[in-house]
């Protein structure tokens, strides 16, 4: 079930906060210069802030990832504040990026406060398997081999960072796309079709249904055919709604009697695998069922 995140979490966060007789907090806005307290967050799961030169509302899972992530909210007066993504090792500073990454997934276990963004899109039960993380505002994914062994890293955004990076995911400078497994023990199975998804997020929403799934670090455009050629099975490539279709019919012909694509009947205001599976489009059900005929 999605966790939402609570009123006690943002107090916790929020050094300056108080309890207020209604049952808000009041406390420092973080998406401007706010020298007196102006924020209200309530126990509706929203807040509002209140100081003339921000008015910002939302809901408390964006103004927890504001807490969160120290200098990455919005200044007053509609204007944004500088924000970069972390810096990160160079590609080839492999023992760099393997302690990256198993710091920032002991984080993430430790820490149930920073898995909300993974539960709303509904793929935390993949944290431990997939070796995610949590790292200055962002979720690390690294690339694992079958015996766990680090190939490669690639950070996804939250909604607030993406917006006020303008990015969406970093990965270390020179690291070339390269297949990404969330859970190579489903693959390593060979039972039934392997599917192949043009998206991290799909292919961890896929692993979540225990489905043998794979996918590339880059677009579409760069998945490599010979990664799959020790597969002797059906292989379906699932496109998104728009964008994959010349990718997917082109990696089809590449492996031959092996290669389909199905394209799947998104719902509206969704456009990927991933989407559908998602709390309130149709969850895991609606996915699954989509799929069936083609395992």
């Amino acid at each position: 079930n999605l966790t939402v995140i609570t009123l006690d979490q943002i107090y916790e966060l929020a050094p300056d906060a108080r309890r207020m007789s209604r049952g808000y907090l009041l406390l420092t806005c973080p998406f401007h210069e706010d020298r007196n307290p102006s924020l209200l967050a309530f126990p509706d799961g929203w807040f509002r802030c209140r100081g003339a030169d921000c008015g910002r509302t939302g809901r408390r899972e964006v103004l927890y990832d504001a807490l969160v992530s120290p200098g990455a909210a919005p200044s007053g007066r509609g204007e944004q504040a500088k924000s970069k993504p972390p810096r990160l090792p160079l590609a080839k500073d492999t023992d760099e990026i393997e302690r990256l990454v198993w710091e920032a997934h002991d984080v993430l276990m430790r820490n149930e406060n920073f898995r909300w963004y993974l539960q709303l899109r509904g793929v935390e039960d993949r944290i431990e398997t997939a070796g995610l993380g949590w790292y200055e505002g962002w979720i690390t994914i690294p690339v694992l081999t079958a015996n766990r062994q680090i190939r490669g890293v690639i950070l996804r955004a939250t909604k607030l960072t993406e917006k006020l990076t303008g990015m969406r995911f970093v990965q270390p400078i020179g690291q070339q796309p390269m297949l990404y497994c969330p859970d190579w023990a489903l693959v390593n199975k060979q039972n039934g079709s392997l599917f192949v998804v043009f998206g991290m997020f799909d292919a961890l929403a896929l692993s979540s249904l225990r489905l043998p799934v794979v996918t590339t670090t880059g677009g579409s455009q760069t998945f490599n055919p010979a990664w799959l050629d020790e597969q002797r099975r059906s292989i379906v490539i699932l496109p998104d709604a728009e964008g994959d279709d010349e990718s997917a019919r082109k990696l089809s012909a590449a492996l031959g009697w092996r290669g389909k694509v199905v394209n799947l009947q998104y719902e509206k205001g969704t456009e990927d695998p991933a989407g559908l599976f998602e709390t309130g489009c149709g969850g895991r059900a609606a996915l699954r069922n989509s799929l069936v005929g083609h395992m």
